[in-house]
């Protein structure tokens, strides 16, 4: 139960009021809550690919979950400045020697994914093509107004 709370806890705390304060920061234009905020989610963002990852493996470990919590609140919280600091000593330097590197990675991944969804795209849309054309030459034509059963021609006049 108490994993489930910290879990509730580390939502709000991490993700919810963050996104309200940047919500804040971008209406009053407050140009140091841009900067505070976009480290934060920078290092966030960073922190929940590894957790992703780190989460399958140390989940189990007591307390896990109320150490992420306590993790979080150091992100965020204006004594401690973590977000600021992590990011100014480990994620900007780490970002800007590999720059060019994850850049290249991100545009041919980007290139391939593109390529890729237009050639599946395309044999798809074929495909539901050929299997709508199929459907439409299998059923039987249909019968305009004026073309009605001679059974029911017959029963007209009989009336």
């Amino acid at each position: 139960m108490a994993s489930i709370l910290s879990r509730a806890a580390a939502q709000l705390i991490g993700t919810l009021w963050p996104a309200y304060q940047s919500f804040k920061a971008i209406k009053t234009r407050d140009v140091d809550g841009y900067v505070m905020w976009m480290k934060y989610w920078t290092v966030f963002g960073f922190f929940q690919v590894v957790e992703t990852f780190a989460d399958s493996f140390i989940f189990w470990l007591p307390f896990y979950y109320e150490a992420k919590l306590l993790f979080l609140i150091f992100l965020i919280h204006p004594s401690f400045k973590g977000a600021d600091t992590i990011y100014r000593k480990t994620l900007h330097p780490t970002l800007l020697q590999y720059e060019p590197q994850i850049d290249q990675l991100l545009a041919s991944t980007f290139e391939r994914a593109r390529a890729k969804i237009s050639s599946v795209g395309g044999a798809l849309v074929s495909q539901f093509r050929g299997q709508i054309v199929n459907a439409l030459q299998q059923q039987p034509p249909q019968q305009q107004q004026g073309d009605q059963p001679q059974a029911q021609q017959n029963n007209r006049r009989a009336d």
